[in-house]
């Protein structure tokens, strides 16, 4: 005969002989205590999901193969984008760049509103299947209680039956009690497998419901900084178009202006960092090992850290570049490299870094996120952020040639800001991020 106990299938065999038959009543007992502990902890409400399930399904798809078409209409804004950045500078050629990037950025928003609704629907496939497997637990419930109950009746007669059996000896009339208890017995255990799966089933789903939930914050928060992004974007068209009144003449000499203020400010900064790098006390720093820092977003690296001799960017004043250059898309979440708290944020666009900010990781570790389109809602000067959490969004704020996050690592006890004329300047002694990068 085969019983369950302390949650694995055990077989005990009947034995010949009152103590055997005793031994067997005992452990039985002992089984109906535990297992009717463990099936009062389960409930659940009954309801029908499946129709609905395959509702959301067809709607996911056609929310996705809509994603996948408009990826290619980006593709070609793209492609435009990138001929007229490699063409020549003039007024034409310009706002048919920024013409382009309104396009991209139209089709990006429509991209993330597609990934918006698929998110919310699978939120909605989400919650009806933990709804499906609450009711299956009820259900599993209601069986297994009325298992405990029929081997609890067995379990009366079989004493009624086990004090005949001493008397007269009446065994095969309690053998045949016996085997219909352990038919009661399997079944209960087997429901009682079931309900363990059922549970385990229903933590991984709300784990699933719980990632969702997050992704679909983070991809409300990449609406706001694309809509952002292409409302400054369309400004800058229309300051343009104001200023030049679209001649060609007026726009060179603006041009040149404006690159003039941006290698005065690189050259200033790359004065006062070389001065604050030469301060960095190496003992004060952690050790280099790949781990320390988590990349902040994934993409293409388009600039390393150091000489632009080496790093394939350079002009008169730009000599020296003291961060890691990652390129994606205009929206892009930008998450903390390491758990800290926010230090500084500024913004000295159309110079610089544009949108930054700067999370100190006490651990005489301070990194700087720049060239952002928009920030998350909860930062701030002292804000605690958590390793991984979305802080900001990519953009191509300041001195930018295309969307990409600007990453530096500083030594903390060198780190400084400066408010100058174009706005919040940091500044600090800087180290090779891929000292501390996976």
């Amino acid at each position: 005969m085969v019983y369950p106990g302390n949650g694995t299938r055990k077989g005990v065999r009947m034995q010949k002989g009152t103590y055997a038959i005793l031994g067997s009543m005992i452990r039985m007992l002992r089984a109906l205590i535990v297992l009717g502990m463990v099936a009062a902890l389960f409930g659940g409400d009954i309801a029908a999901h499946a129709g609905l399930l395959d509702d959301i399904k067809r709607e996911i798809q056609e929310k996705e193969e809509e994603i996948r078409r408009l990826e290619e209409e980006k593709k070609r804004f793209a492609q435009t984008i990138g001929q007229k950045q490699n063409a020549q500078r003039t007024l034409k050629n310009e706002i048919a760049r920024l013409t382009a990037e309104a396009e991209k950025l139209r089709v990006q928003q429509r991209i993330t509103e597609q990934n918006i609704s698929s998110t919310e629907l699978s939120i909605l496939a989400l919650e009806a299947q933990i709804r499906s497997l609450e009711e299956e637990l009820g259900t599993q419930r209601v069986r297994i209680i009325t298992m405990l109950r029929a081997l609890q009746e067995q379990a009366e007669e079989h004493r009624t039956l086990f004090a005949l059996v001493l008397r007269a000896g009446a065994v095969s009339s309690f053998l045949g009690q016996l085997a219909s208890a352990e038919k009661i017995g399997e079944a209960l255990y087997e429901q009682l497998q079931a309900l363990v799966r059922s549970r385990e089933s229903l933590a991984q789903e709300n784990e699933a419901l719980k990632k969702k939930e997050q992704a679909l914050e983070d991809l409300q928060g990449r609406l706001a900084a694309e809509r952002g992004a292409k409302d400054a974007q369309q400004k800058q068209k229309n300051a343009l178009l104001g200023q030049t009144k679209n001649e060609e003449k007026k726009f060179q000499s603006l041009l040149t202006e404006a690159e003039k203020k941006r290698q005065e400010i690189l050259k200033d900064i790359k004065e006062l960092e070389d001065k604050l790098r030469r301060t960095i006390d190496p003992a004060s720093l952690p050790a280099f090992r790949p781990g320390v820092l988590e990349w902040p977003v994934r993409g293409i690296v388009s600039q390393e850290y150091g000489s632009t001799k080496d790093t394939g960017f350079q002009n008169d004043a730009y000599e020296f570049h003291n961060g890691i250059d990652v390129a994606d898309d205009i929206g892009t979440p930008i998450r903390a490299a390491r758990d800290g708290v926010v230090q500084a944020v500024g913004n000295n666009s159309p110079y610089a870094y544009g949108k930054w900010i700067a999370i100190d990781h006490g651990n005489n570790l301070t990194t700087l996120y720049a060239h952002l389109s928009g920030y998350a809602a909860s930062m701030k000067q002292g804000s605690a952020v958590k390793k991984g959490q979305v802080m900001a969004y990519m953009g191509a704020t300041g001195f930018a040639t295309g969307p990409h996050l600007h990453f530096t690592v500083y030594a903390s006890n060198t780190f400084i800001t400066q408010q100058r004329w174009f706005g919040l300047l940091p500044l600090g002694g800087s180290i090779n991020p891929r000292n501390y990068l996976p």
